[in-house]
């Protein structure tokens, strides 16, 4: 009996084994199908690898494959080390892959910068601060969530924008529908300053093709404050998504934030270098950004601990371009808001991107309404970074203009002729940057209007199109268009405004005449030439090329370029962008 019964419970464990080896299979079965259903692929570049071999002979196998030993796991009891490798947290960066690299960030980050101690504002509400990707780098808001009375933490259907554009930048903004006063974007705009390096907004007036607003008196005041004396006199960065209304024939022209001089205005642009279909165009776009349907395939966070494919538009390229300018604001801290301006402007690639109107402008820039100078460059503008030096000091030319009458279906054609305020020194502009042209304009119907300013060197820009939806009969009140598209330019000579005016179906035929009540020209720029400049001379008309323009510096290295052990070191939810990212939430009344 005790033979029988040791061999009866022999035989029950031999089945209970069976048992237990079948349902392991079926269950590693049902697990393998479900996450290959969920696509549920998980990458990570940290690994605990056991090696037979003293330490030195694990640093030459962790150099040899791109690892940094990190060193041993002092838990196990043999020798397992853990290495990690430098990437963007995907499995490889190509183009099959969806990873960005038309932008050269990977590149950027092998030259050690991660956007180390470099602070981005997300002006933004709905974001999740405990997302895990998120919150080692989330600094709170310091009692801006009770400000606005809406704490970060918000799931509903808009929710996901700010987590996943905090995701971007940090790992990734968020808008809600609601009322936004005068008082809260300016102090949103100007909290902190002396803490915070870039104001990252994708929100405006509603890109409906109908719509003309701008920041208030305080908010614009808060832009002029912060740029002159954030970041300790060196000015805040303030980065804007130019708009999505492209289906509606809007023009982000007639969004005041975007057309700043004070924000660096990003559009959009397909992996292919193909417009997207919801880009707006004008000229204050400063440069673009991935951000097409094609970056779908691309991955950021959204709420409730999780990732997604990402948002695509104007949104996901402003999130972009705040990381880039991190990477750069870290390659040298000592840049002026100007100076991250020109450093765009000369450094932007014009050449993958596909636009019917790209032309060179008066000093040899390539520039487009639709992607302003070009696709960001990363690793450029890094590597200019570290040996600019500062821009001379900011002038501002102001000239004015008589009345006149607009007759429809005519072009009314006023021109200035200006010296750049030669007679007065602390006025005078010899090399333009920024060009605004202030008008005040009465009419019936503000959509069939639309504007043209040329330069002297010929250079035409399209200050604002015909826009289908417009319907209003405000006109325009004081309202200033800006240009970047005369940068380099020399601001001497005659300047010349084109207002046409074709009558619609939906306007009224007895309707008064428009008149331009009021055209000032207002010159941005500088009286000393900012850096030596060996690029071709060209004329605005001339059809662009292909090739690269070549140019030349002679500023003096004002930082170095060096690895550190910071730069190199990662964890587990390592941030590509940011040493941190500070969220500033609050209610906004257009998601970009």
């Amino acid at each position: 009996k005790m033979f029988n019964s040791t061999c009866c419970c022999a035989l029950t464990g031999r089945r209970l084994q069976l048992i237990r080896a079948v349902m392991g299979h079926l269950f590693t079965l049902w697990m393998g199908t479900l996450l290959q259903l969920c696509h549920a692929t998980i990458y990570t570049n940290d690994w605990a690898i056991k090696v037979r071999g003293d330490p030195e002979s694990v640093k030459r196998i962790a150099e040899k494959y791109g690892f940094t030993n990190m060193g041993q796991v002092s838990v196990l009891k043999y020798r397992a080390y853990s290495l990690t490798k430098p990437s963007n947290n995907s499995p490889s960066c190509t183009e099959a892959s969806g990873c960005q690299t038309g932008m050269n960030i990977a590149a950027a980050w092998r030259r050690g910068y991660t956007g180390k101690g470099v602070v981005v504002s997300v002006l933004d509400d709905g974001i999740e601060k405990e997302h895990p990707d998120l919150k080692p780098n989330y600094v709170s808001a310091l009692g801006r969530e009770a400000l606005f009375r809406k704490g970060t933490l918000i799931i509903s259907n808009l929710a996901d924008h700010g987590t996943q554009c905090a995701g971007t930048v940090a790992a990734s903004a968020n808008n809600s529908l609601s009322d936004v006063t005068d008082i809260v974007e300016a102090v949103s705009l100007n909290f902190r300053p002396q803490y915070i390096d870039i104001y990252l907004a994708s929100w405006g007036p509603d890109d409906d093709g109908a719509t003309l607003e701008g920041p208030g008196p305080l908010a614009r005041l808060a832009l002029q404050t912060a740029v002159e004396t954030g970041r300790h006199g060196r000015g805040s960065i303030f980065v804007w998504a130019s708009g999505n209304g492209g289906k509606a024939g809007d023009h982000c022209s007639c969004d005041g934030y975007s057309s700043s001089i004070y924000t660096i205005s990003v559009s959009s642009v397909g992996r292919r270098g193909v417009r997207p279909e919801h880009l707006e165009q004008c000229s204050s776009t400063l440069a673009a950004a991935y951000g097409g349907e094609e970056t779908k395939r691309m991955i950021t966070l959204r709420p409730q601990q999780g990732c997604s494919r990402t948002l695509s538009g104007t949104s996901l390229s402003s999130s972009l371009a705040a990381g880039v300018i991190a990477l750069t604001l870290e390659a040298n801290p000592l840049l002026t808001w100007r100076d991250v301006q020109h450093i765009i402007v000369r450094t932007s690639k014009a050449h993958h991107l596909i636009a019917p109107d790209w032309h060179f402008n008066g000093a040899g820039y390539k520039v487009s309404h639709l992607y302003g100078f070009g696709l960001l460059d990363a690793e450029s503008m890094a590597k200019e970074a570290e040996r600019w030096k500062q821009v001379p000091a900011q002038h501002e030319c102001v000239e004015e203009e008589a009345i006149q009458i607009i007759h429809p279906g005519s072009v009314l054609t006023s021109a200035y002729e200006t010296t750049g305020c030669s007679s007065a020194a602390s006025r005078h502009v010899v090399y333009v940057e920024h060009v605004v042209i202030r008008v005040t304009i009465t009419h019936s119907r503000r959509g069939d209007l639309s504007i043209t300013l040329t330069s002297p060197a010929g250079t035409v820009s399209q200050l604002l199109a015909h826009r289908p939806l417009d319907n209003s009969t405000e006109g325009f009140q004081n309202w200033e268009f800006m240009t970047a598209h005369s940068w380099g330019e020399q601001a001497a000579g005659e300047w010349t405004l084109k207002i046409t005016d074709t009558p619609s179906r939906k306007r009224d035929s007895s309707a008064e005449l428009g008149i331009l009540k009021m055209w000032s020209l207002v010159i941005y720029g500088t009286a000393e030439q900012p850096y030596h400049m060996r690029r071709r001379r060209v004329r605005s008309a001339e059809p662009s090329v292909d090739s690269d323009l070549t140019e030349g510096y002679d500023g003096e290295s004002r930082c170095s370029s060096g690895f550190s052990d910071g730069n190199l070191r990662q964890v587990t939810n390592w941030d590509p962008f940011l040493d941190r990212v500070y969220l500033s939430p609050f209610f906004t009344h257009n998601i970009k």
